[in-house]
């Protein structure tokens, strides 16, 4: 189950619409190497099949799939799973819309459990009704005001594929035309200012919210309309006004044309970010497809996380005045807590992203891109643009602002490099600005900032450490694994040996737990242990049973099982000669005579094994 699924199971706004016999039914009707044969051109090698990945750039194979197992795996970028993950990974569909697609393709009827709604009805009605106000809006460029609207779009070079691409739309002047309209599709007002598109007064009486505005609606990464943008056309305020939050729209969830960005961010792994949302409709028509913008707000933590889960890098091509330029350093701000590598683009004069592509071109713009410096170095660069560095007062101004971002820096090689940069930059001593870096860390507000992103960073780094060693455990361990998630026959004849191991990696532990809770309910598949796994865990899982390099028997299994109980003993014996030198030191030999036994004890159980 893709990731952004099961976040919108946990809020309760899709609910399952089909049964677990039926998702059953289907997996064992459809083959994984026909369905994925139809996608990308696959190869047989050994038991498996090969080919290049689709989710990303290679050019050696490594995406597999395993007929046996009815799943695929890449070891490049660690996508893996059954015939659901792969169809809504590719096709960007949620769980249900694979399983309509994968029942139709096995000729298999799906029938609603009672009781059962695809979504939540309220939930739905307003998704209805901000669908039918697009369509409204779309329409109403054949109107007086929508004739002006349109004309307004041509003279910015927007085409009919872009408008109808973005579902770019015009808002009527009048206060109720979009409310009537409504209403005649049976909608009720309550709901439309639930749905954000109306608002009432205190007599209950109901008005546009949009009026006379340009209408960009905005979809949610599955394609479905939440919300709206509006600019106004000609004079009046706001010049631009949003949807309201909705239980359908959180502005700091979401991003601009994430759903028509998304195959191209995943396709390069960089987003371009942008303010406007002409700004992305127009790079979207100039080729730029994975261009995106935040929604009229500051840029948030939250939409930052949204936009790690596809890409690796992001490029900041925001405005380029000074409102552009603060906008700019709070947006790589909001990535400080991530890996993500972040640019950002200068366009120099120009405004926008928009503006600079009319007048200089596509190449040109592309050429901005592929400058794009990294976000400290931009910091740099604009504030030796607007100091005079021959002024002392204006040089220590400066590097005040830059020691801070000097001191986040992570690496300790980088932060060396940026130190040299700077000061070469500035005319100044490194070690001047090593010391001004230590003063600003001292500092009451920025040690306690400090101090939290020290807090921030051992989880990180607790949490890498869970998912690469720990998380997974011993070699012996792992080794274990992978012949019972192969063959699990092998785990129910040695299941009672296997159950009386400590596994220390906490991954290990929990398969190990869950094979013992499924065979206990009669429920023991492969499948069934992989869908109550965490996405982080099942592409750890799914790349420790792709390893076919143990021979896949009994006898294996057993000899993993020794090597795991004779490190088990061997940890206890440390212990117990640790307590053994305490008490020779102490003079203790009561104790000491005690310990001895019961090392020589556990000395003989691991030479027995």
């Amino acid at each position: 189950m893709s990731r952004i699924y099961e976040d919108r199971l946990k809020e309760g706004k899709i609910m399952p619409y089909y049964g677990q016999d039926a998702i059953e039914e289907i997996r064992e009707s459809v083959d994984i190497v026909d369905l994925i044969g139809e996608y990308v051109s696959l190869k047989k090698k050994g038991k498996h099949f090969v080919a290049l990945c689709p989710f990303h750039s290679e050019k050696t194979p490594s995406f597999t799939v395993n007929r046996e197992k009815q799943i695929y795996y890449c070891f490049g970028c660690q996508n893996g799973g059954d015939i659901y993950n792969f169809l809504m990974e590719y096709e960007h569909l949620d769980f249900t819309e694979a399983m309509e697609r994968l029942a139709e393709r096995a000729g298999i009827e799906l029938v609603p459990e009672k009781g059962s709604s695809r979504e939540n009805k309220k939930d739905h009605t307003l998704l209805e009704i901000n669908l039918e106000a697009a369509r409204y809006f779309y329409a109403c460029f054949s109107e007086t005001g929508g004739k002006e609207a349109l004309a307004y779009l041509i003279e910015r070079e927007v085409t009919a594929e872009t408008r109808k691409r973005f579902k770019i739309g015009y808002a009527p002047a009048g206060w109720d035309d979009l409310i009537n309209h409504l209403m005649q599709k049976k909608f009720l007002p309550k709901d439309m200012e639930r749905a954000g598109i109306a608002n009432s007064k205190d007599d209950h009486k109901y008005y546009t919210r949009f009026r006379n505005r340009l209408m960009f609606p905005i979809e949610n990464i599955k394609g479905e309309i939440i919300g709206f943008g509006g600019r106004i056309l000609g004079a009046g305020e706001p010049k631009y006004l949003n949807s309201p939050e909705t239980p359908m729209f959180q502005k700091k969830h979401n991003l601009y044309a994430i759903n028509l960005a998304l195959p191209e961010m995943k396709r390069t792994s960089t987003a371009l970010l942008m303010e406007g949302y002409m700004d992305v409709a127009m790079s979207h028509q100039n080729g730029f497809t994975n261009a995106v913008a935040s929604l009229g707000t500051a840029f948030t933590k939250e939409q930052a996380a949204l936009l790690s889960r596809y890409v690796q890098e992001v490029v900041l091509v925001y405005d380029s005045d000074n409102a552009g330029r603060k906008a700019t350093i709070r947006a790589a701000e909001a990535f400080a807590e991530s890996d993500i590598l972040v640019r950002v683009a200068d366009l120099g004069e120009e405004k926008d992203p928009d503006d600079f592509i009319k007048k200089n071109g596509r190449e040109a713009f592309e050429h901005v891109l592929n400058r794009a410096l990294p976000f400290y170095e931009y910091l740099l660069s604009v504030g030796i643009r607007h100091s005079n560095l021959d002024d002392i007062e204006q040089k220590v101004a400066l590097s005040k602002k830059l020691v801070p971002y000097l001191g986040r820096i992570r690496n300790a090689v980088k932060m060396s490099e940026y130190i040299k940069l700077t000061a070469k930059k500035l005319d100044i001593s490194e070690e001047s600005l090593r010391f001004e870096i230590k003063k600003s860390k001292s500092n009451d507000r920025l040690e306690e900032r400090k101090e939290q992103c020290r807090i921030e960073r051992r989880e990180e780094r607790a949490e890498k450490k869970a998912k690469s060693i720990d998380q997974i455990g011993a070699r012996e361990e792992t080794e274990l694994l992978n012949l019972c998630m192969r063959d699990l026959s092998i785990y129910q004849k040695l299941q009672n040996e296997i159950s009386t191991i400590e596994y220390n990696g906490t991954l290990t532990k929990r398969c190990f737990g869950l094979l013992q809770e499924l065979e206990c309910e009669g429920k023991l598949s492969f499948h069934e242990v992989l869908e109550k796994l965490t996405e982080e865990e099942k592409k750890k899982v799914l790349s420790i049973t792709m390893d076919e390099m143990n021979p896949l028997n009994v006898e294996t299994a057993k000899a993993w099982i020794g090597a795991l109980k004779k490190e088990s003993l061997k940890k206890e014996m440390e212990e117990i000669k640790t307590k053994m030198d305490f008490l020779e030191k102490e003079g203790n030999s009561s104790g000491l005579l005690e310990l001895k036994k019961k090392f020589k004890s556990l000395q003989e159980q691991r030479n027995r094994i």
